[in-house]
């Protein structure tokens, strides 16, 4: 992982690799237990290294230039393929949306 990034900073290097136990325990949560439990169950998939883009399975996000995408490969999947039947014509492939963050802060007004 340490050949993909760069971290400047010390107090970041050490906040990040502190990080790793609880990114390790969310993964196992997401990729063991809740795809698990879906009816009908998901699959995954990691696209590999040097695939060719396919536009139908994929979206590309640091691209100035979406047309830029034909004869694009893959470089780093940073999140797996999750649908049903992946490996088949009749495949069915899952949109993942994610809970937004909320940016409030607590108000510290005193009334």
């Amino acid at each position: 992982m340490n050949e993909l990034r760069v971290i400047n900073s010390n107090q970041k290097k050490i906040t990040s690799e502190n990080l790793a136990a609880t990114i390790i325990r969310e993964v196992v949560k997401i990729f063991w237990f809740r795809l698990k439990v879906q009816e009908p169950v998901g699959q995954y998939s990691w696209i590999q290294n040097n695939t060719l883009v396919d536009k139908t399975l994929m979206e590309v996000t640091n691209l100035d230039d979406k047309d830029e995408v034909v004869n694009s490969y893959v470089d780093l999947c940073f999140f797996p393929l999750i649908g049903r039947d992946i490996d088949t014509n009749n495949r069915k492939i899952y949109k993942v949306i994610t809970k937004p963050k909320s940016n409030l802060r607590a108000s510290t007004r005193q009334l």
